[in-house]
């Protein structure tokens, strides 16, 4: 029997460029270790349509905007990224590895 293979295209990126990335772009602190809470030595993936589901909004936009209490998820973060035409949607490989 053969082994199903799917073959896709990635947006690969190492965690430590798109927190520097975030920080420069939003003038705020961001680590996307600690927002995923991952391991070392791993990847994630996340798709990126351009699109905020409407429960993250809120949180969203009071991070953005310096709410001290609130947070950013990757996937929001990115998200607007890709709204506002500085990354390419799609979907994206995050490289965790210190």
């Amino acid at each position: 029997m053969p082994l199903n293979i799917d073959t896709s295209t990635y947006h690969r990126i190492d965690y430590h460029d798109l927190d520097s990335f975030v920080a420069e772009i939003y003038n705020r602190d961001f680590s996307f270790v600690a927002a995923v809470e991952s391991s070392n030595d791993v990847t994630h993936e996340i798709f990126v349509n351009g699109n905020i589901d409407e429960w993250e909004r809120k949180e969203f936009d009071d991070w953005k905007n310096g709410e001290p209490e609130s947070y950013g998820t990757p996937c929001s973060i990115m998200n607007d990224l890709a709204a506002r035409g500085l990354i390419p949607m799609g979907d994206y490989l995050i490289r965790v590895s210190w």
